[in-house]
C-alpha cells in the first residue's frame, strides 16, 4: 500500500514539470492560447547568464542552435527564431546520474545588427546531484562561433 502511495506522488510530481513555461507561452505565436496565457509576462531567472553579440539574429540562432547540440542537448523542433529550447539525454553513474537538464536559449534583435542573448539551465529535483549549469559554457562556444 505504502509503494503504491509513493508511486502516486512521485507521478504526481513528474505530472507537474510538464506543464508550458511562461516563456514558452510568451514565444508562442499569437492568438494561441499559449501566448494568451503568458501575456507578455515572460522573464529569464535570477541565475540566467546574458551577453550581446555583434551579428544579427539569423547567424547568432545558428551559434545558439550548434552551441547547444555540442554541448549534448538535443534541440526541440518546437524552437522559434527567437527561443531555443532542448533537454540533455540522461546518464546513469556509479553514484551519481548525470544529465536531464533543459537548456533555454532566448535571443533578441538588438541594435545596429546586435542580438542580445540569455541562457539558463533547468535541472530538475531527481538528478540535481549529478546536473550542473550550462549557461557558461554554451555562451563561450557561441562567443567562439561568433568572434564576440
Amino acid at each position: 500500500m505504502l509503494r503504491i502511495a509513493l508511486m502516486g506522488a512521485a507521478f504526481a510530481v513528474l505530472a507537474g514539470c510538464a506543464s508550458t513555461s511562461s516563456l514558452e507561452a510568451a514565444t508562442a505565436p499569437s492568438g494561441t492560447a499559449a501566448s494568451s496565457q503568458a501575456a507578455g509576462a515572460a522573464k529569464a531567472p535570477k541565475d540566467a547568464s546574458v551577453a550581446t553579440f555583434k551579428a544579427d539574429l539569423a547567424a547568432t540562432h545558428g551559434a545558439a542552435v550548434a552551441a547547444a547540440r555540442e554541448s549534448g542537448f538535443e534541440i526541440s523542433a518546437t524552437s522559434s527564431d527567437t527561443f531555443i529550447t532542448g533537454p540533455r539525454p540522461r546518464k546513469i553513474g556509479v553514484l551519481v546520474g548525470s544529465g536531464g537538464e533543459t537548456i533555454n536559449i532566448m535571443l533578441a534583435p538588438g541594435a545596429a545588427g546586435m542580438t542580445d542573448v540569455t541562457v539558463w539551465t533547468k535541472r530538475t529535483f531527481v538528478g540535481g546531484a549529478g546536473q550542473k549549469s550550462w549557461n557558461e559554457p554554451v555562451l563561450a562556444s557561441m562567443r567562439n562561433k561568433l568572434g564576440g
